[in-house]
């Protein structure tokens, strides 16, 4: 059996609309604290299961799913469920996650696969 970890900072564009609080004032202004994505990866040589978790205040299907085809293995993606994080769109019965958290990698954020995950 193999193991693996990995992480990666998740950047939230000065701008964005920041997430969870309905009466938060103004989008965001900066970095405090950095965000991130982590990852624990297990393999026992055939299959591959990654266990992933994001600083973002929810995780919607729709950025789930993408996620594990970006993986390439089984994937369980969780939230931290931050209130310093970006919109992601979270409403009762799930909803789309706005484009700049769905590809954080296209607004500066970075992406690595942990080892031991898609290879």
């Amino acid at each position: 059996m193999s193991v693996g970890y990995g992480s990666a900072g998740l950047t939230v564009p000065e701008g964005m609309p920041m997430g969870g609080y309905l009466d938060r004032q103004g989008p965001s202004a900066g970095t405090l604290d950095p965000l991130e994505v982590s990852a624990v990866t297990w393999s026992d040589g055939e299959r591959r299961f990654a266990l992933a978790v994001a600083d973002l205040v929810c995780v919607n299907d729709d950025l789930a799913e993408r996620a594990r085809r970006a993986a390439g293995c089984e994937l369980w993606l969780a939230a931290t469920h931050t209130h310093a994080g970006p919109e992601t769109g979270c409403v009762p019965g799930g909803g789309p996650t706005p484009r700049a958290v769905a590809r954080p990698g296209r607004r500066g954020g970075s992406h690595r696969r942990p080892q031991g995950c898609g290879q």
